[in-house]
């Protein structure tokens, strides 16, 4: 046969499910294209899925980062049941908590603006790096969690990446220490620090963090599934913190055509415009959501009693009633119920 049959009906069956792609197709070295895409042959295809879900990414993560290289039809359907079948994933699935928000300004340019913390996993010690604009995130084990192993793992990183301009950490001994003052100072980092009553203020590191823990516990190979998450595209936009950050997508282990590997810068204006209107819309969802819940709880002074002691706390209305007009408390408060409101986590965007 040559080109294809006029109508739909006149194609043979087993290439009747490209009907509707057939103006997309083309042939290079024997290797067939949609687009820049490789259309995947049956007999390859169930090896595609398993390297698709080999660090083990969501349903989404995985879509988008076979949608990038790779079709075939009826593929978004395929990486559904093979990631819902995944008994890994199904070991770890997070269970979905609410919490408020409170949203940080995105960065002009990629890499300007770096929160850090440090971590522990399967008795190991690491610090973690990750930017603000990209998501692009990085993780180096320590020897010790002294103030210099953490100044030498930072600066490997930004001998690869770059010198931020800000820099975000709690209020950790080391961060706090003159060491790292004086590290910041000398590398021209203007240094932040967060709350000592909300040290889980930077929910952009208590994030990453748990991004990093929940693939590394379900990957074999620690470094594999830091490229997969840095080389998938972000939610909303078709681009990698890697491409966000470096205006190119690093070669993985999905094939891909030379033509998508080729670098091309973003419009970092428009970037960060869909960011700032996109946070909006999460602290939208979490005000609404969370309100509910919350607007009955009326707040007064309470004491909490222990033997010997009798303490008051000073209430301070949480960042999400609608009667509350403060931008951060920095004291914690006891509702009429007793509950403790200060225990629950308050995460930037």
């Amino acid at each position: 046969m040559t080109g294809w049959p006029d109508t739909r009906s006149e194609t043979p069956i087993e290439i009747r499910p490209y009907w509707d792609s057939r103006n997309q197709l083309s042939t290079s070295d024997g290797i067939i294209y949609k687009g820049l895409r490789i259309v995947m042959p049956p007999s390859l295809r169930k090896y595609m899925l398993n390297l698709f879900h080999k660090s083990h990414l969501g349903v989404v993560k995985c879509k988008q980062r076979a949608r990038e290289v790779m079709y075939w039809p009826g593929m978004n359907a395929d990486i559904e049941v093979t990631v819902r079948d995944c008994s890994r994933c199904a070991e770890h699935q997070n269970k979905n908590v609410s919490e408020p928000l409170m949203p940080t300004k995105t960065p002009d340019l990629p890499y300007s603006m770096v929160g850090c913390d440090l971590f522990n996993f399967e008795g190991e010690k690491y610090v973690l790096l990750v930017d603000y604009f990209s998501k692009f995130l990085d993780a180096k084990e320590l020897s010790q969690e002294t103030t210099s192993d953490i100044i030498e793992a930072m600066k490997s990183i930004f001998a690869c990446l770059g010198i931020p301009r800000r820099l975000r950490s709690d209020s950790g001994p080391q961060f706090a220490s003159m060491e790292f003052l004086n590290f910041c100072k000398s590398d021209g980092i203007e240094h932040e620090m967060s709350s000592p009553h909300f040290q889980s203020s930077n929910g952009e590191v208590e994030r990453a963090i748990q991004t990093v823990k929940k693939l590394w516990k379900k990957s074999e190979d620690k470094f594999l599934s830091l490229l997969d998450y840095r080389t998938t595209p972000l939610t909303n936009i078709n681009l990698s913190p890697a491409q966000l950050l470096m205006g190119r997508r690093p070669r993985n282990l999905l094939p891909s055509s030379e033509e998508i590997l080729t670098p091309k810068i973003p419009d970092l204006k428009v970037l960060k415009k869909h960011f700032d209107s996109e946070k909006q819309s999460q602290k939208h969802y979490y005000k609404r959501k969370k309100v509910k819940n919350d607007i009955s709880e009326q707040l007064e002074p309470q004491y909490l009693e222990s033997p010997g002691l009798q303490t008051t706390l000073d209430v301070e209305p949480p960042l999400h009633t609608a009667s509350s007009n403060t931008s951060r408390p920095h004291e914690p408060y006891v509702t009429r119920s007793g509950r403790i409101v200060n225990k629950s986590k308050r995460l930037d965007l």
